[in-house]
């Protein structure tokens, strides 16, 4: 059978993220594993509790939250936060996969504001009918192409913001360059 979409761009999307847990104390996010933080964990808890516990979730959430998630966990976390959510886009496979790592990476208004800069509406991370609208009247690579230059814009004026994240450019230069080629062949 073949594999969803979902399911080959999370092959990409752990093959950069890690199946590790990791805690670098410049990382806003805090501890992390699978790409999955504390930070993120602690805010989902509050208003998903009863299915984060439902799937296994230890919490409240800590670092040892993060330490104990499992891949089959880290999927499922993946699914309901970052892919379903863009169900209601109707973007084409490109565009979704590069708003779906977007997404993972910068959050998703974030990923909005970048797909918004690209097409030229209120760039204010809500995706309203106009947004959408507009979003699907160009051609799925080159929208895809958009988000990923307007992402990599953003880091950019993110190191100059706070220098500190200067470590991690690279690797999110790599990684938008990765997922461009990625996608080109998606």
């Amino acid at each position: 059978m073949p594999e969803s979409d979902f399911e080959i761009l999370m092959d990409f999307v752990l093959a950069w993220e890690g199946r590790v847990f990791e805690d670098d104390p410049d990382d806003p996010g805090g501890a992390t594993k699978y790409g999955l933080c504390l930070r993120s964990l602690k805010q989902r808890a509050q208003s998903d509790y009863a299915w984060l516990t439902s799937i296994g979730v230890r919490l409240p959430a800590d670092r040892e939250s993060i330490r104990a998630l499992t891949e089959r966990q880290a999927y499922r976390m993946y699914a309901r936060y970052y892919w379903d959510p863009l169900d209601r886009f109707g973007l084409g496979r490109k565009s979704r996969g590069a708003m779906f790592d977007t997404s993972i990476n910068c959050g998703l208004q974030r990923a909005v504001s970048c797909m918004q800069r690209f097409i030229g509406t209120e760039e204010d991370g809500i995706a309203g009918p106009v947004t959408i609208g507009v979003a699907r009247s160009y051609p799925d690579k080159e929208l895809a192409s958009g988000i990923l230059a307007n992402r990599m814009q953003f880091y950019e004026r993110l190191v100059r913001s706070k220098p500190v994240m200067k470590k991690y450019l690279r690797g999110w230069r790599n990684r938008v360059n990765a997922l461009a080629d990625f996608l080109g062949k998606f």
